[in-house]
């Protein structure tokens, strides 16, 4: 009987054990230094020479094609290259429990290396659910550690179907729900196991951190809710300012023209208005912010047109000035006034959910505003919804666009 023949005998294993031992520990029972000493030695001769006869079998990477199949070491190496998911899981498993306690003490960036074993422990397929239960178990530890609490909550689900009575995965799925703000899903699981577990000192603990999550949230919203009225309570004094003067108000119609302005309430209780104006015939626009609603309009053309003010760089022809230039607004086929508290959550997006869709636009639907009038008189007129701001068309009379948009050729382009 050779060196080999013999060493085999002295370890006295049976062909199951040899099957799961690892080349090493096989070794380890020839020579007693310790293992890692010997694979690092084994592995500096492999390199060196894959088939070097004074290295033992089990530690070459393949066997050559002319390998003694009687050689007891040639039979142990093919035992160990047989697929066996059973073995093969278990050892991944055993892999990413010795990874992730040499994570913990080296940092975060380790713990993927447990992540790998587990998964591929996973990847083995073992025949029987509970093993693969604690497979997914250890893994969704690791993102718990990691603080991916959404992959640690889907894997502690799997294996808690896989295994009904896995108490650890229960726990670890309470906790990643728990730290998503799960909570009924989370008090739901912690009192699941508690009925595998009544007298668990860590589940009792962990219902208290919902109790208090639950608390520290409603605590929150409460504080929203008291902030949101707080918010809200001017703007519903300006809904019903305006309600009590009889004006309707509507979506926004040209928000961005209007800058995001919008109607407000002074100090003194006098709405003020941004008022736009628009020209048809050049698709300019001029905004006028916090007109008070007893302003006349003849004063608000004052400001536009004065005649000491450079004229507008687009009139070229000198046809807008305040002798010409006429002041129009629609009173058909506004759109549909909104009701108060649509009108309230309006001004307290700045109209962001609330805009205007365009429709045509024609000229007959548009009326002359009389500049001797208040602008709350005027926006008072029946069939007239104030769209956000106050919308005016301005049109210089006795030019050809004025004689289009007077008999309802002029079309506004869509928005």
């Amino acid at each position: 009987m050779d060196e080999d023949q013999e060493a085999w005998e002295e370890m006295n294993f049976t062909p199951e054990e040899r099957k799961k031992l690892r080349p090493w520990h096989a070794f380890q029972k020839k020579d007693h230094r310790p293992w890692q000493e010997i694979e690092a030695e084994a592995k500096r001769k492999n390199r060196e020479n894959p088939h070097d006869p004074s290295l033992p079998i089990l530690f070459w990477d393949d066997l050559p094609e002319d390998a003694d199949e009687s050689h007891p070491d040639v039979a142990a190496v093919r035992a160990l290259m047989v697929d066996d998911p059973e073995v093969d899981a278990e050892n991944y498993k055993e892999d990413g429990n010795a990874a992730l306690q040499d994570a913990k003490r080296k940092g975060k960036f380790y713990f993927r290396v447990p992540i790998e074993k587990y998964t591929k422990a996973i990847m083995c397929q073992h025949p029987d659910p509970k093993a693969n239960s604690v497979y997914y178990s250890n893994r969704a530890q690791v993102h718990l550690l990691l603080e991916n609490y959404a992959k640690a909550l889907k894997d502690a689900r799997e294996a808690m179907s896989l295994d009904e009575k896995n108490i650890k995965a229960a726990y670890r799925a309470a906790r990643a729900a728990l730290a998503l703000d799960r909570l009924d899903e989370a008090e739901a699981t912690v009192s699941y196991a508690k009925t595998l577990d009544p007298d668990s000192a860590d589940l009792e603990k962990l219902q208290r951190r919902v109790d208090a999550r639950r608390k520290q949230l409603q605590a929150v919203e409460e504080r929203a809710r008291i902030d949101a009225a707080a918010t809200r309570r001017p703007l519903m004094a300006l809904v019903s300012a305006l309600q009590s003067r009889g004006l309707q108000v509507g979506p926004y119609q040209h928000r961005s023209l209007g800058q995001g302005r919008v109607i407000r309430l002074s100090e003194d209780g006098k709405l003020l208005f941004p008022m736009l104006v628009l020209y048809p015939e050049t698709q300019q626009s001029d905004l006028l912010e916090d007109v008070p609603e007893d302003a006349l309009l003849s004063d608000q053309l004052d400001i536009l047109y004065n005649s000491e003010a450079p004229p507008l760089p687009w009139d070229t022809s000198r046809e807008y000035t305040r002798d010409r230039v006429d002041l129009y607004y629609q009173v058909e086929g506004c759109a549909p006034p909104l009701a108060s508290d649509a009108l309230v959550e309006a001004f307290a997006t700045g109209f962001a959910n609330s805009t205007f869709t365009a429709r045509e636009t024609r000229g007959h639907t548009m009326v002359r505003a009389d500049p001797n009038l208040s602008l709350l008189e005027v926006l008072l007129r029946e069939g007239h919804v104030v769209p956000g701001v106050a919308v005016f068309y301005a049109v210089a009379r006795g030019t050809s666009f004025a004689a289009r948009f007077l008999e309802g050729e002029w079309r506004e382009p869509m928005q």
